[in-house]
């Protein structure tokens, strides 16, 4: 009868260590949840791929080729960002829209990228939409992240932001951070060369967003097309702009894809310019990585000014 006992309890000892052999093989088997973050454009987005890896989902709010200015949230965008930890913008006033994101996403922090950043005045009189009292002007350029200088602070701060999410992956994100700033320092170096033999570095642009582009490339923005998003250009600035284009004998004009150009066109044929396309944002095409799209940029200033 001992035996027999003795037996059963091998038996039974034996099936419970496959079951639960099993099913811990299966709650390993089973894909873990990764944490889940958030930006605000495609630059943001880009960045924070390169540092998070595989190991977070990384959702991008604002579509490829939409425009920061005209943007408008829906209830699915709401849905699909619950369960975020964190969401990575630019700050105001170019994404103030994300406060109301934030508000309505359970548990979700809100980080402007721009601690660190030397921020640069616009060089031309620049009133925007998004003014919160009647003429308060933007004096500010938040398109800071036109620069290799601070797309690398931008990285450091994601970087941060990260491990305090997921400190048990902190030397991952320091090793990422690490390469990523190695690919941008080499970026910077192909954008010198692309533009050191241009002839004359004079531009004038669609909307005031490259200027730190052409501060840290040694380009010169002497006129923009609109200096209030949103808003088209009165007769007065036109002829201003008219002379500017004369004066510095501009030959071509930049235009962005997130912005209509019917308003610029009888402009450029009053003159006889060429229309060239400069994307701040990127995220389509070639422009399928935040380098990848100031490459594209460079190179389509060179074959413009050459």
């Amino acid at each position: 009868m001992k035996k027999y006992i003795i037996g059963i309890i091998i038996i039974l000892t034996a099936t419970l260590g496959v079951y639960f052999s099993l099913n811990q093989k299966n709650e390993l088997d089973k894909p873990q949840k990764k944490i889940k973050v958030a930006t605000t454009i495609f630059p943001l987005y880009d960045i924070t791929k390169n540092i998070a890896g595989d190991n977070m989902e990384v959702i991008n709010i604002l579509p490829p080729g939409g425009s920061p200015h005209t943007f408008e949230i829906t209830p699915s965008l709401i849905k699909n960002l619950q369960g975020a930890k964190i969401i990575f913008n630019i700050g105001d006033p170019l994404d103030n829209w994300i406060t109301k994101i934030g508000d309505n996403v359970d548990d979700v922090s809100i980080y402007s990228v721009k601690e660190g950043i030397d921020l640069k005045s616009f060089k031309f009189k620049h009133k925007h939409e998004h003014e919160k009292k009647p003429g308060m002007k933007m004096t500010l350029d938040p398109h800071y992240w036109l620069s290799i200088k601070n797309a690398k602070i931008i990285a450091e701060n994601i970087t941060k932001k990260i491990i305090s999410i997921d400190p048990d992956n902190k030397l991952i994100y320091e090793n990422n951070l690490d390469k990523y700033k190695i690919k941008l320092t080499k970026t910077k170096n192909e954008i010198d060369k692309i533009l050191e033999n241009v002839p004359n570095k004079k531009l004038i642009v669609f909307h005031e967003s490259w200027n730190y582009f052409a501060y840290e490339f040694n380009l010169d923005i002497v006129g923009v097309f609109i200096n209030s998003p949103g808003k088209e250009p009165t007769p007065q600035y036109l002829k201003e702009l008219h002379d500017t284009a004369k004066k510095h004998n501009i030959q071509v004009v930049f235009s962005e894809p997130q912005l209509s150009p019917e308003t610029i066109k009888p402009f450029v044929e009053d003159l006889n310019l060429s229309l060239y396309i400069l994307d701040p944002l990127g995220g389509i095409g070639e422009r399928n990585s935040f380098i990848n799209t100031l490459l594209y940029n460079a190179k389509t200033i060179n074959n413009a000014l050459k």
